[in-house]
């Protein structure tokens, strides 16, 4: 299993694209992505 440097590496990789609109892949639909940037601009939610 990756160690936390790892996870922390594609924890911001993952934020980053969502934040820039390159979405998830196959994954959730329009209405999830902009649930998903609306609670990672809000910094109550970040380290």
């Amino acid at each position: 299993m990756p160690g936390p440097a790892m996870h922390r590496m594609i924890a911001d990789r993952l934020k980053a694209a969502i934040q820039s609109g390159r979405g998830l892949g196959e994954g959730p639909g329009p209405d999830e992505f902009l649930k998903l940037r609306g609670l990672l601009a809000d910094p109550k939610n970040l380290p």
